[in-house]
């Protein structure tokens, strides 16, 4: 069966639903990577109706994940790999830690300019180190304002503080799975 042609290759292949759910009837050692948990889910549904629509009473589940969870299952398997080596990954910052990472890299500059409401910068520079992040922007940013100037000085302590303790946050994690896998 070959997928229907592509005008853009760089997206790679692409099939239709019909049968994109008769290869995955075919048995276990395909994989669909969704862009989304809820495409996943949505397409999980379609493959049970399509799987009850061909008279099948039991079938395999699929290995239909978003993202996130193929890189977290990409990254169990790294892991071990690098443990069988002796070179464990680096230990992915929690959601708690990297907020307070954050707090702690806007606390040191206090003293330049004190903020009225810490806890919500610490917040808004996470969100758009992520966005930078996935945006592959570089850095620094371009100091245009002082604003972007204090964001360049805050996200320079955080990356410090994060590889003082040998640690890596979400986005460094993805990144670092995304190029191993490649």
């Amino acid at each position: 069966m070959n997928p229907p042609s592509n005008p853009d290759p760089a997206s790679g292949p692409q099939l239709d639903a019909s049968a994109l759910h008769a290869r995955l009837m075919q048995g276990p050692g395909m994989a669909v990577i969704c862009v989304s948990h809820r495409l996943a889910q949505q397409l999980q549904a379609q493959h049970a109706q399509a799987c009850h629509a061909a008279g099948l009473q039991a079938w395999e589940t699929p290995q239909i994940l978003a993202l996130d969870g193929f890189l977290q299952q990409a990254a169990e398997a790294a892991r071990l790999d690098l443990q069988q080596q002796g070179a464990p990954l680096p230990v992915l910052l929690a959601p708690q830690e990297q907020r307070l990472l954050w707090r702690l890299a806007i606390a040191e500059t206090r003293s330049e300019q004190p903020l009225l409401r810490e806890a919500e910068a610490a917040q808004l520079a996470a969100e758009a180190w992520t966005l930078l992040r996935e945006y592959e922007l570089p850095f620094p940013l371009p100091a245009s304002t002082p604003d972007v100037e204090r964001f360049n000085r805050w996200a320079t302590q955080y990356g410090q503080r994060c590889r003082a303790l040998g640690r890596v946050d979400q986005p460094g994690w993805r990144e670092r799975l995304l190029q191993d896998i490649a």
